[in-house]
């Protein structure tokens, strides 16, 4: 574990802390039935960038920690659910539609600009909504 970077540890829970309030205002996405809260993060745990997703998780995991000591999201705890996008588009879109199918409505992820360009339009397309961590290609930071 050693090979974490406090960096990614921060992105990690900045994403989280950057998607509470939005899912908060956000009623589509509490319209999941009564227990936990789940907030998904696509982040690759496998293949060529598991060492920055590694840091990610922590970090976010560390937030939804924090978040529950403190009573929660709207009185419900807050569940991180964890998709391996392996670091690949096609891997990452499979991930999230199952997330879709499975009731949650907010990922964040998208280290990748190639992963973060083809989760976003099944998210539109579904409700869902997305807090991008790390991608910077153009075409997202200024495009789209």
């Amino acid at each position: 574990m050693s090979s974490i970077k406090r960096r990614h540890l921060i992105a990690g829970a900045g994403a989280l802390a950057a998607g509470l309030p939005t899912l908060a205002a956000n009623r589509r996405a509490l319209a999941q039935a009564s227990g936990p809260i789940k907030l998904a993060l696509s982040i690759p745990m496998s293949g060529p960038l598991q060492v920055t997703g590694a840091g990610v998780i922590v970090g976010a995991q560390v937030a939804v920690d924090i978040v529950n000591k403190t009573g929660g999201l709207l009185g419900r705890p807050v569940e991180l659910v964890l998709k391996d996008s392996k670091t690949n588009p096609t891997v990452a879109v499979a991930g999230v539609r199952e997330l879709i199918s499975d009731g949650v409505k907010l990922v964040m992820g998208g280290i990748i600009t190639a992963e973060a360009q083809a989760i976003a339009p099944v998210l539109a397309e579904n409700g869902g909504m997305w807090v991008l961590i790390g991608a910077a290609g153009m075409n997202i930071t200024h495009e789209d």
